[in-house]
C-alpha cells in the first residue's frame, strides 16, 4: 500500500467534516500520520504545501481533515483563532507558569500598601521589581485578586 492509500484508508469522510480515524495527539487531538499532522498532509495532497504557513480549522475539530474545513494562516492568525475560539489557556496569576508571586502574597501586598508601605519596600521584601507593585497597586496585574473591605 503506498502513502497515499495508507493516508486516505484513516479518514472517515461518512459526515460534515472528514474525521481522522488514525493516531491523534489526544483523546481530542490533531490527526497525526508518519510524524506529521494530517490536516497539514491534506492540505499538502489537495493544494500543494503549505510551507511556513499554519493550517487552520474553521470548523475547530482538530480531528477534521476536510479540505473545505481549512485554510491557511499566520502563526499570529493561528493565536488570534485560538482566543476567538475561547481555547486559549488561562496563563493569569498562579496559572503563569513565570509567576513569582501567588494569590496569598498579592493580597498581602494590597493591604501593606492600604497600610502605607512603599512599593519599593514591598518589591525588595517579595523580590520583584516596584513597577510589579505599581501594577498590582493599580490592577494592572492581578486584578481579579483585588481585597474588598469587609463592609462593602
Amino acid at each position: 500500500m503506498n502513502y497515499n492509500e495508507a493516508f486516505w484508508e484513516r479518514v472517515d469522510t461518512s459526515g460534515d467534516c472528514w474525521e481522522w480515524k488514525g493516531d491523534k495527539t489526544g483523546p481530542n487531538g490533531y490527526g497525526r500520520f508518519r510524524g506529521n499532522r494530517a490536516h497539514r498532509i491534506m492540505w499538502n495532497i489537495m493544494y500543494g504545501g503549505p510551507g511556513d504557513m499554519c493550517v487552520l480549522h474553521k470548523c475547530d475539530n482538530r480531528g477534521c481533515v476536510r479540505p473545505k474545513h481549512l485554510f491557511l494562516g499566520t502563526h499570529q492568525d493561528n493565536s488570534d483563532d485560538m482566543v476567538k475560539k475561547g481555547r486559549s489557556p488561562d496563563q493569569r496569576g498562579e496559572k503563569n507558569s513565570n509567576a513569582k508571586l501567588d494569590f496569598g502574597v498579592v493580597l498581602l501586598i494590597r493591604v501593606m500598601l492600604d497600610h502605607g508601605y512603599k512599593q519599593s519596600e514591598l518589591a525588595e521584601r517579595f523580590g520583584v521589581c516596584q513597577q510589579t507593585i505599581s501594577k498590582i497597586k493599580h490592577n494592572k496585574r492581578w486584578r481579579n485578586q483585588v481585597v474588598t473591605s469587609p463592609s462593602s
